[in-house]
């Protein structure tokens, strides 16, 4: 602790705030207009019924991001080439795997679909996949922003 933390008072920091107090009730300021108010409680209420640009860029992001992950992993098998086997196996397996990761893809293309509209749409889909995430990443974008502060 430096010298300055060691003598600091604290019946001295009470007494001051008691003052401040004094003054307060000494000289109250006057009461703002209900106008004033109004207009205050009308611009907080818009506020709330707006959609902020970070949030519209994070939706619209975290959507882009999806698409470019499907399509990475649906277009990633077609281009790399494998030995091919003779024709009566490799047809047999073929058919046999396509039907298996066709059935995924369109599970997780119909996900993408629904959480696409829903962002679209903004709808709140508070038990998906990519609110979740959303939620965490605001989170932590909040935790980062505060900690930044407090250094």
């Amino acid at each position: 602790m430096t010298e300055q933390n060691e003598k600091f008072d604290l019946t001295e920091l009470k007494k001051d705030s008691q003052e401040i107090d004094e003054l307060f009730e000494r000289f109250p300021a006057p009461e703002p207009s209900p106008a004033l108010v109004d207009d205050i409680k009308r611009r907080i209420y818009s506020k709330k019924q707006r959609i902020g640009i970070p949030a519209l860029i994070l939706k619209t992001a975290s959507v882009a991001a999806v698409l470019l992950f499907a399509w990475f992993f649906v277009f990633d098998d077609t281009n790399t080439k494998k030995p091919v086997a003779s024709i009566s196996e490799s047809s047999n397996s073929v058919f046999a795997q396509a039907d298996e990761s066709i059935s995924e893809f369109e599970k997780d293309i119909e996900l993408l679909r629904s959480e696409f509209l829903s962002v679209c749409l903004n709808e709140d889909s508070s038990g998906s996949l990519m609110s979740d995430s959303v939620t965490t990443l605001e989170s932590e974008i909040i935790e980062t922003d505060y900690s930044f502060w407090k250094g």
